[in-house]
């Protein structure tokens, strides 16, 4: 897998996102928790860590069955989710009935800061990485009371970033996203549709937004399964009411892409896929999934040749052990945005990978909550670790007075003998001076644990003398 900065926020994301708009029924396909555990469960192992949803994909069923699946493991995602409508399943019962004709629109402060708390819920969380606007109007954009609740809710720790999903044609919202607070554009792209271009992207580009696209396989136009004369019927499947001429357009086209620019040996999904990532503005595609087999597909994509590796915003997270403690991941705490400033990658972008992470995670997490140590500190030790040091630290040291001390003697042993140091006299006990530095003489070796339950969190310590 391959990850690239989402523009200005920080976050390294996977180039391939999982697309979820199927679990919330509308697709021909009912789904179980067990499904949707299976389909996460293997788009993690691929290292995928984006997940895209939405409050109206079903009545917030789609968060429901993501929540189920990766609430165990909420600290290695970024979940993505959106706001402004209500989807009614009474109306899947219509034969043809478009998604437009599914939902009501809910935009009011008062309403979203509902949808907000419901998608929290859903997904069993506390905070949102990414929180976008679903396809509003010039006039919902303009509405600074709304964006006025929403930074609210990104000071109050329950949404660390907001985006706008928009049209290809919506491009002076997207000129005007950074002035509301938004710093991510999510936007329909693919070999069939390629409007963004001529505007969306360019924006994006100039200003530094991060762009998630969607669509990359044009609704299953592009997924090869299709050939002209052949579409979906299903009753239950949205994409049955398409034009039928404007259809069997489409998959004439589709073949003929097939015959003249499929390289040999590709297949069509992951091709159309990374056809996507090689536009300079794009930080990752959300690819939509029923099986198991069709996310490996996708995911495939990011190893074809056209996905480079001196992509504008390509970078490459640190690989280290992982860590059931979500406090140690210094990129993605349930705290409140702001609490930890960007980390900078070994490419020189800034960035908090949830996935992979350094022992500058570990380092900042800790001393921003050190009483006594400025967040500047923090960063600056944080640099300097990690520029002599890729080493994982364990999780279970102390904090306080005993965290400020083994810092220090942490130092020693990088400069002096480790059998000499570690004969003299040290804190004895779970989590101590000496179990700390014996993991560190012995970095393959070193054990992620949990905090011990007797030893305080840094938020509880008191300050230091």
């Amino acid at each position: 897998m391959k990850y690239r900065r989402l523009g200005k926020t920080g976050l390294g994301v996977s180039v391939i996102g999982v697309g979820t708009w199927q679990l919330g029924g509308e697709w021909g396909q009912r789904f179980t928790q067990q499904e949707v555990d299976q389909l996460l469960g293997r788009a993690r192992e691929l290292g995928v860590n984006l997940v895209d949803t939405a409050e109206c994909y079903g009545d917030h069923l789609s968060e429901a069955l993501i929540g189920g699946a990766i609430h165990h493991q909420r600290a290695d995602w970024v979940v993505a989710t959106k706001f402004g409508h209500q989807f009614h399943p009474e109306a899947l019962q219509q034969h043809g009935r478009s998604p437009v004709q599914l939902r009501t629109d809910h935009w009011t402060p008062t309403e979203v800061v509902a949808q907000l708390e419901a998608s929290l819920r859903a997904l069993r969380t506390d905070y949102l990485d990414l929180y976008q606007m679903h396809s509003g109007s010039a006039e919902v954009f303009g509405r600074h009371d709304l964006w006025e609740v929403l930074n609210q809710q990104v000071a109050n720790g329950k949404v660390r970033h907001l985006g706008v999903s928009l049209g290809a044609g919506d491009v002076e919202q997207a000129r005007r996203a950074a002035e509301v607070g938004a710093n991510v554009l999510q936007v329909g792209y693919n070999r069939l549709d390629q409007a963004a271009e001529q505007g969306v992207l360019p924006v994006a580009l100039d200003q530094d937004l991060g762009v998630i696209i969607r669509e990359p396989l044009a609704n299953g136009y592009l997924s090869g399964k299709y050939r002209p004369g052949a579409w979906v019927t299903a009753r239950d499947d949205w994409r049955s009411g398409h034009d039928p001429a404007e259809t069997q357009a489409k998959l004439e086209l589709v073949a003929e892409i097939g015959r003249t620019e499929l390289p040999a040996g590709v297949a069509m999904a992951p091709w159309a896929i990374a056809w996507c990532l090689q536009h300079p503005a794009v930080s990752c595609v959300v690819a939509g999934a029923k099986s198991v087999q069709q996310l490996e597909s996708n995911a495939a994509a990011a190893d074809l040749d056209v996905v480079r590796d001196d992509h504008p915003r390509q970078y490459r997270p640190y690989r280290e052990a992982p860590c059931d403690d979500a406090q140690n991941r210094g990129g993605m705490p349930p705290r409140p945005a702001g609490t930890f400033g960007p980390l900078v990658s070994g490419s020189g972008h800034q960035h908090a990978d949830p996935l992979r992470f350094s022992a500058q995670c570990s380092l900042r997490s800790r001393l921003s909550n050190c009483p006594g140590v400025s967040r500047s500190g923090a960063s600056a030790s944080s640099s300097r670790r990690s520029a002599s040091s890729r080493r994982t630290t364990p999780s279970s040291r102390p904090s306080g007075v005993v965290t400020t001390i083994a810092w220090r003697l942490c130092w020693r042993i990088r400069a002096a003998s480790f059998s000499s140091l570690l004969s003299a006299r040290t804190v004895e006990g779970p989590g101590s001076i000496t179990s700390w530095a014996a993991a560190s003489a012995s970095p393959s070796k070193v054990a992620l644990r949990s905090r011990p339950s007797s030893v305080p969190s840094p938020a509880r310590t008191k300050a230091n003398p």
